[in-house]
């Protein structure tokens, strides 16, 4: 049986699953960023530092591309389920 109801309630969490978990990644994406440029300025030159800074970068690089396609996959996942 056949609910309309049901299906747009469906997307409706699911729509907001998808936009509450990449506005959460961007926001730690923007503080791993945030820390990265903090280490890289106070590094002194130390290697450590640097290495530290680096990897933190990466990883908010890494979590601003999940965010963006976490953000783009959504149209793909509504259209599943309808």
């Amino acid at each position: 049986r056949f609910n309309c109801f049901n299906n747009i309630f469906q997307n409706r969490i699911i729509n907001n699953i998808l936009n509450w978990s990449a506005s959460v990644l961007f926001v730690i994406a923007a503080i791993m960023l945030i820390y990265a440029a903090i280490r890289f300025l106070t590094s002194g030159g130390s290697e450590e530092s640097v290495k530290t800074a680096k990897s933190a970068l990466l990883y908010a690089i890494i979590g601003i591309a999940v965010g963006v396609i976490a953000l783009a996959i959504e149209p793909f996942i509504e259209g599943i389920f309808r």
